[in-house]
């Protein structure tokens, strides 16, 4: 099992996701359950970003919603943030 670290930022922005979208909250909760038993699970499409996102990875909590995060030294993945792909992107 992977641990997570959930970052200010990540915290911050889902607050703001599903107080305008409460109906959200168990597919984001159900993804990331499916992240921490294994993070390359074929239905998130983890991927590995580029440019200045180089260094990060996202995967796919919706077909419009990514979760930003990298892994740490010790192995941990720790959640930098969630919104659209125009918003992350």
């Amino acid at each position: 099992m992977t641990k997570i670290i959930f970052g200010t930022a990540f915290v911050r922005a889902l607050n703001k996701i599903l107080s305008s979208n409460p109906e959200l909250d168990k597919i984001v909760t159900d993804k990331i359950e499916v992240f921490r038993n294994n993070p390359y699970d074929p239905t998130l499409r983890t991927h590995k970003l580029k440019g200045k996102l180089s260094g990060y990875r996202s995967f796919t909590v919706t077909k419009n919603i990514r979760i930003l995060f990298e892994f740490t030294v010790e192995g941990h993945a720790l959640f930098s943030d969630i919104g659209t792909h125009d918003e992350m992107y």
